[in-house]
């Protein structure tokens, strides 16, 4: 049983730093897109 407790646990640290990396990845291509942006609009 305490066994089956340890593997819950370590599932829910895992889906917690797995929504950390994505949300971290998603705020860098949003700042990636902006930036590309930016530039665009510096060309035309």
């Amino acid at each position: 049983m305490a066994h089956q407790k340890q593997l819950f646990q370590l599932q829910k640290k895992f889906e917690v730093v797995a929504a950390d990396e994505e949300m971290y990845l998603m705020e860098k291509v949003a700042g990636l897109l902006a930036e590309s942006n930016a530039r665009k609009k510096n060309m035309v």
